[in-house]
């Protein structure tokens, strides 16, 4: 059985990054495993090269490039012929619906890895693809989301019920591991010394991550102790980007807030972390969660999505959306890190491994992909 997993591309994201552990999980149960992307590159890619995972890509040149998908996708699965096309996230899980109006033995299974996205907020563009998803939603022969909160945004858009499933994401627990050498060696590099108290957002720069939320809470955090300093990992578009540093610097945190981008060790940033901060404002299961929980990382998170089922009682989960609410949690987390120790980091990883493990979720994703095939 040959599956091919359709994305628009390999930066790195939450949605892609469990692509791209589904693919290298599929991988070692000896599944015929490819990855088609819209555009070329991607620091994702590495693994998946590494894995010996064929990558595939249309070479999208931009956004007007229909060539991509009106030539060179047909031509793709004319001549690879895959048992199963799995797309992620709407405009691949559209495409991958088309080819199976064309080829019929095809069969396709949908991912929608997040919830209550307002599309508006993205264009024009992205409200047409929400509606005409909603549309086709009638034939995919599988639907998977990654929550609960998921599951019930599917169905809201009135996505058939008997077509979805719920299939929690899962966290590489042999690769996300709790490290004071890569703790020590990442904050080295970022300038850091190895006593500051270190709080970070990790995600892609954009409306939806609320980084401004971050950026106030960080404020307040300073005016308790200056001592904090703060962390953005993640890249976005240029414009917005410099506007949210704009607006850091008129909080004051020019010396304090560092951003640095797209990175390739993630088990080294979240190692270099006190805490991990999620001021979402929409999320299915976040991946970063589950990685830094892995890592031993306590995590403070808005009521978004499945975010609280993750963290459970591990960190602390905040209704609404106040920053002092936020800072409140923090110093929470942070005094049961200097009071319990290893054994709070122990609490938070084991949550991860006995919930949320890559093995489970790969064997129901197969399992499932096999009853269509």
């Amino acid at each position: 059985m040959h599956i091919m997993l359709i994305t628009r591309s390999l930066a790195v994201g939450g949605a892609e990054r469990q692509l791209v552990n589904l693919a290298l999980g599929l991988k070692q149960t000896d599944t015929d495993v490819s990855v088609l992307t819209f555009y070329d590159g991607g620091l994702l890619s590495e693994p998946l090269f590494k894995a010996g995972i064929p990558i595939y890509s249309l070479n999208k040149k931009g956004r007007w490039d229909l060539a991509a998908f009106f030539w060179r996708f047909p031509k793709y699965v004319r001549h690879f012929r895959p048992d199963v096309l799995y797309g992620v996230m709407d405009v691949p899980n559209i495409l991958a619906l088309l080819a199976k109006f064309r080829w019929r033995k095809i069969r396709v299974v949908w991912s929608l890895p997040a919830s209550n996205i307002d599309p508006a907020e993205y264009g024009w563009g992205a409200v047409a693809s929400n509606i005409l998803e909603r549309w086709l939603s009638r034939y995919p022969d599988i639907i998977f989301t990654n929550s609960l909160s998921g599951r019930v945004y599917a169905e809201a858009r009135n996505f058939p019920e008997d077509c979805i499933q719920v299939v929690p994401n899962g966290i590489n627990t042999e690769q996300f591991v709790p490290s004071t050498e890569l703790k020590a060696r990442q904050r080295k590099q970022w300038g850091i010394q190895s006593n500051d108290v270190v709080v970070g957002i990790v995600g892609r720069l954009d409306p939806v991550k609320d980084h401004r939320l971050f950026i106030d809470v960080a404020r307040h955090l300073l005016d308790k102790d200056p001592g904090f300093r703060f962390v953005c990992v993640g890249d976005g578009d240029v414009t917005y980007r410099a506007e949210l540093k704009q607006y850091a610097q008129g909080q004051g945190l020019t010396d304090k807030l560092l951003w640095v981008g797209e990175v390739t060790d993630m088990v080294a940033a979240y190692n270099a972390l006190n805490v991990l901060v999620l001021t979402s404002r929409s999320e299915g299961l976040p991946n970063v969660l589950g990685e830094a929980m892995a890592c031993g990382v306590p995590c403070v998170v808005t009521d978004v999505g499945d975010a609280g089922s993750i963290v459970a009682e591990t960190g602390v989960v905040i209704e609404g959306r106040s920053p002092s609410v936020i800072v409140e949690g923090v110093l929470e987390v942070l005094n049961r890190k200097e009071v319990q120790g290893e054994e709070y980091a122990k609490q938070i990883r084991d949550r991860i491994v006995e919930h949320f493990g890559q093995e489970a979720y790969i064997h129901t994703t197969l399992a499932a992909i096999k009853e269509i095939v």
